[in-house]
């Protein structure tokens, strides 16, 4: 199962930050930048990132999946494990 973090930032991230954390495929919003997966080098990497920008990081949280989101892994993993097919 994959993990997603949340660093949420004190202000609005500066457009040249942003540009730079776009270009490892992170998602970023006015004060938030959103990070999947669950090996921590590329949450690290978005914290230097912003770190270097002088952006103030006020928390970084692991994000809830919503039940639909976990519907879904669970979904594509019995997929993964039957073979494929579709539901009946």
């Amino acid at each position: 199962a994959s993990c997603v973090f949340e660093v949420i930032t004190g202000d609005a991230v500066p457009e040249e930050t942003a540009s730079r954390l776009r270009e490892f495929g992170y998602f970023v919003g006015e004060r938030q930048v959103t990070v999947e997966g669950s090996d921590p080098a590329p949450l690290q990497r978005a914290i230097d990132i912003l770190r270097s920008g002088r952006v103030a990081i006020l928390e970084v949280r692991k994000a809830r999946q919503s039940l639909e989101d976990l519907f879904m892994e669970s979904i594509m993993e019995t997929q993964k494990t039957t073979g494929g097919g579709g539901l009946a």
